[in-house]
């Protein structure tokens, strides 16, 4: 490194290895102690399993909110995250705005979560985004070629688009089939 760099990068090189020293890990953008991180894991799969139970008795407003809490509390945890977008999808409260954002918000803490990926790309169809939903299932594909949501989902869109009941584009139709 340059003497330049090494003095700009110096107090940062310094704050982490106070970090290190002190035995610290992240959680979002927070940075906490081990035992912090694994108490939060244990709140927010606490809330996680109540937020089940809810959904049992077809509480879905009171899941949303243990689900919303859970993935506040850990916030390097997808768990929570990812049950919030399924629940954001048309079985559920049909918001599929919201559906993405908790799915993208899976894909930060998780970059290679393909069922995110794929739910992400439903949610892109839905939302008419059919180029971005083609991009995110090739990424899926790539990193997960035989997962078969994934085929089935990329043949749903075709079949769609050629019975003329999803509008698509003809170059958009090209892209699915290379």
């Amino acid at each position: 490194l340059k003497e330049l760099d090494r003095r700009t990068l110096a107090p940062y090189l310094k704050r982490f290895q106070e970090r290190s020293d002190n035995d610290l890990v992240r959680n979002g953008a927070s940075w906490v102690t081990k035992d912090q991180a694994r108490q939060r894991q244990q709140e927010a799969d606490q809330l996680i399993r109540q937020s089940a139970e809810l959904l049992k008795v077809r509480d879905y407003k009171g899941a949303h909110d243990l689900l919303v809490q859970a993935s506040r509390t850990d916030r390097n945890g997808i768990r929570a995250s990812f049950l919030l977008g399924l629940l954001n999808t048309p079985v559920f409260f049909n918001d599929a705005r919201e559906a993405e954002a908790h799915f993208k918000t899976v894909l930060v803490r998780s970059p290679s979560h393909v069922s995110a990926t794929n739910n992400l790309a439903l949610t892109s169809v839905r939302l008419g985004r059919i180029s971005t939903a083609v991009a995110l299932w090739r990424k899926a594909s790539e990193s997960a070629p035989r997962t078969p949501e994934v085929t089935q989902n990329l043949g749903r869109l075709l079949t769609e688009a050629t019975a003329r009941r999803l509008v698509v584009s003809a170059s958009e139709v090209k892209k699915t089939r290379t």
